[in-house]
């Protein structure tokens, strides 16, 4: 009974992970075309990952010669292309954005005159003319290597065109914070009970080790993604066929800092900060082709000091004793506990 329990929650948790992971693929199309231009239907289309043997995908071209792939999870793979009296062709490192239409160029099959196989480098369609969604994708390279403060995804948003930042709050093209959206791999991490800074405060800290990409939606979003005018598309790291993994240490103090300009003019020293963040990563192949892990464990170790101006009244002060310089700048004190009440004045 015990290992059938066990068998359904591991089942369970498959399947979950399988719809969330829809909810964030990305679209895959193109068309396949002869020599002279004209469409080659029935030709197969496989998907590869990245140096993979075993196909994750197939499909067919349909009369136009056209084929998609509606949800495929985001990552970069390997087109290959084939039919019957035609050479090979095989395109490489085909980058599919999560919620994105990935639109490769036409894929022109050479007759087969002796076993070939034609490579080409991909070349994705810059603008989406199959909807007017406008959207943009920070690259893993970028997401690793752009200075983010405290090492928080959520300072990347302000790279987005449209994207401002004002009275400590973050919004996008104008609108209210409170009208985007930010998931991670589908699911709303932000506080959704107090909105009025949503993409600045998350309750899920996402570090940069433990995404992948970030795809923003500033207009006309996919309806697959949910209400919100603006959409921020966090991807989670995944294993690959290769094991790779960092062992990383971050740190930020104040040894090298300036003071503040009330602290100056205080002649107050500094304050001390000392942010430690010390983090490891490994990813790989559990199965070829088939079934990966990746792991991330980060510390997040703070300290700091925070000064604080405040005006301390003198003992004369306590008791009621007011000073102040008259027109000729002599300094003049008054006991405002003695000083008369005006009839005027309301008692």
């Amino acid at each position: 009974m015990h290992f059938r329990r066990l068998f359904a929650l591991l089942v369970t948790a498959l399947l979950a992970a399988t719809f969330l992971h829809a909810q964030v693929a990305g679209r895959l199309s193109g068309i396949v075309v002869d020599q002279t231009g004209a469409a080659v239907p029935g030709a197969a289309v496989n998907v590869y990952l990245t140096g993979g043997k075993e196909p994750l995908l197939k499909s067919e071209t349909n009369e136009s010669g056209q084929f998609s792939f509606v949800t495929i999870r985001p990552d970069t793979y390997d087109v290959a292309v084939e039919s019957k009296g035609f050479t090979r062709v095989v395109i490489r490192e085909v980058k599919v954005a999560p919620v994105q239409e990935t639109s490769l160029p036409a894929v022109k099959l050479e007759l087969q005159s002796t076993t070939t196989t034609i490579e080409v480098a991909s070349d994705v369609q810059a603008v989406h003319l199959s909807n007017a969604e406008v959207s943009s994708t920070i690259t893993a390279t970028q997401v690793q290597n752009l200075p983010v403060l405290g090492r928080q995804v959520s300072n990347l948003f302000n790279t987005q065109a449209g994207v401002t930042s004002g009275n400590n709050t973050t919004n996008v093209n104008g609108l209210r914070p409170s009208f985007s959206n930010v998931t991670l791999d589908g699911i709303n991490i932000q506080d959704n009970f107090t909105r009025t800074n949503g993409l600045d405060y998350a309750p899920m800290r996402t570090t940069i080790d433990q995404v992948a990409e970030i795809t923003a939606a500033t207009a006309n979003p996919n309806i697959g993604l949910g209400g919100g005018a603006s959409q921020f598309v966090l991807s989670t790291k995944s294993g690959s066929n290769a094991f790779h993994g960092s062992v990383y240490w971050y740190n930020r103090n104040s040894a090298l800092a300036a003071n503040d300009w009330f602290n100056n003019q205080s002649g107050t020293q500094k304050s001390r900060l000392n942010l430690n963040q010390p983090g490891a990563a490994l990813g790989g192949r559990i199965i070829r082709d088939k079934l990966f892990f990746y792991t991330n464990y980060e510390l997040y170790r703070d300290k700091e000091q925070s000064s604080w101006l405040r005006t301390v009244l003198t003992d004369s002060a306590r008791t009621g004793v007011y000073q102040y310089r008259d027109t000729s700048g002599n300094v003049q004190s008054v006991n405002l506990t003695s000083l008369p009440i005006s009839a005027s004045t309301p008692q």
